[in-house]
């Protein structure tokens, strides 16, 4: 009995650790860059203008959702930090608008920052969301994702250096070079995780824009929120 006890307790602990860190991985495309996206069905009666009107309103409610982050900002000051404050600010995410093609961009923003026992200090995530609108089709792709890396004390640019050794990862890169590195790092799965997270909330946040303006055709919902191309 006791061994079975031990058998059932190591299970229950894999499947924790399965559990947390089931969000952990973003879609890579064929040329190794992360990209997240999404499609929905619109509705007939509405026409392409409309709709990209409508999702011109997203954009511009709430720039909030533009910009998440999993806690508080360091309590500290300084040039430097008010620098990169300044470098990263998103109070305007809608950056561009073409409408005879049917397309608009904006900018994201995710703030990550480490606790005491995290080799993460303050991680700064940039990414693009561009949608098109075209034949009664809406889609959406988060891409263009690109990491900044700060002591949390000072804010000046620090290499994130792994616990175990070798070459620690520059100071900026391309997101996929963070993720690329995170097998069986901690620290880089709980950042993929919370980037993970939130990009599938932006595009429930966008679901649900479509479906108060009666926009989306609700038996077409998507079952993902990302898919690889």
């Amino acid at each position: 009995m006791k061994t079975l006890s031990n058998f059932l307790a190591i299970g229950f602990l894999t499947l924790f650790v399965l559990s947390s860190y089931a969000g952990s991985r973003l879609p890579v495309n064929a040329s190794g860059e992360v990209v997240c996206r999404q499609s929905f069905k619109l509705q007939s009666n509405f026409t392409d203008e409309d709709a990209y009107a409508v999702v011109q309103d997203w954009f511009n409610t709430g720039a909030e959702k533009f910009t998440c982050q999993n806690e508080a900002d360091p309590n500290c000051g300084g040039k430097n930090k008010t620098y990169v404050e300044e470098q990263f600010n998103n109070t305007r995410p809608l950056q561009s608008l073409d409408p005879a093609s049917g397309r608009m961009s904006g900018k994201g923003l995710i703030k990550y920052f480490g606790n005491s026992s995290s080799s993460i200090g303050a991680l700064y995530m940039e990414y693009y969301i561009v949608a098109e609108v075209r034949d009664h089709q809406l889609t959406v792709t988060v891409s263009k994702m690109k990491y900044h890396h700060f002591n949390q004390r000072t804010f000046a640019s620090k290499p994130i250096y792994g616990w175990q050794g070798g070459k620690p990862l520059d100071a900026a890169d391309k997101l996929e070079t963070l993720l690329s590195s995170s097998d069986g790092n901690r620290d880089l799965m709980d950042v993929t995780a919370f980037v993970n997270k939130n990009v599938s909330m932006l595009f429930n946040n966008l679901q649900s824009f479509l479906q108060s303006k009666a926009l989306v055709d609700r038996h077409a919902l998507p079952s993902a929120f990302a898919k690889e191309d």
